[in-house]
């Protein structure tokens, strides 16, 4: 498939998966109407993606975010500009993420007990920069919201950086990046996870210009602070 995050590239097409892309949901009640975050392995929400997980989910108030990976898969959106940065195109590929979508969203929606609930914020220095000032001010907030029902446990991470690691350093294979990694380490201390990407337009991720530093390596030192901060 053609890889989104690079306009320099014409189809930069994916050779290989270096990790798995998901789509995750969150589905919360609000007392009237339930509400539902879908979360994609993506590098952007298009409208129509938007509106046609909205017209398949009418119960319900949908937000659907992209954690922004420069290393997903591309293909679903309309327009010359944008299928420069996210590859030309394919038939099926927007029906194929709106089917997904919805049913993780179906899937939480029918899954929703009483849980306890609280939140979070921190500081998680030296991982990441500004892009346009490097001696600029920072946003290093990490936030957390916490979940617990039973035996079962949710955590939503957020932490702005630009997710480009494997983009950079390995740029035909498909990754979630750092977002991945660190809800991989969620995940594996038994709870589920779901990262929302911040406010991110001029915030670097850490990158350290070592070449012999190789992705695999730069993956595990920016997620795995990340995840034991979260």
């Amino acid at each position: 498939v053609p890889l989104a995050g690079y306009g320099h590239f014409s189809d930069r097409m994916s050779t290989g998966v270096r990790d798995p892309v998901f789509v995750r949901a969150l589905a919360l009640d609000t007392g009237a109407r339930p509400v539902v975050l879908i979360v994609y392995d993506l590098l952007l929400v298009s409208e129509p993606l938007h509106q046609a997980l909205r017209a398949a989910l009418p119960d319900a108030d949908v937000i659907v975010h992209a954690t922004h990976t420069h290393s997903g898969p591309g293909g679903y959106v309309d327009g010359w500009l944008t299928q420069k940065v996210c590859g030309k195109k394919r038939p099926g590929r927007l029906e194929a993420l709106v089917f997904a979508g919805t049913r993780v969203a179906k899937a939480a929606l029918d899954d929703r007990k009483p849980a306890r609930v609280a939140a979070a914020v921190g500081a998680l220095p030296g991982h990441n920069g500004n892009r346009r000032d490097p001696d600029g001010p920072l946003d290093e907030e990490l936030s957390v919201l916490r979940l617990r029902r039973e035996n079962d446990r949710a955590l939503l991470v957020s932490y702005s950086a630009h997710p480009v690691i494997m983009g950079e350093r390995d740029h035909h294979r498909i990754s979630a990046d750092f977002p991945g990694e660190v809800l991989a380490r969620v995940e594996a201390a038994g709870a589920f996870g779901i990262f929302v990407q911040g406010a991110l337009g001029g915030v670097d991720v850490l990158f350290p210009r070592d070449k012999s530093v190789t992705a695999d390596d730069n993956l595990e030192r920016m997620a795995a602070p990340l995840a034991d901060r979260a």
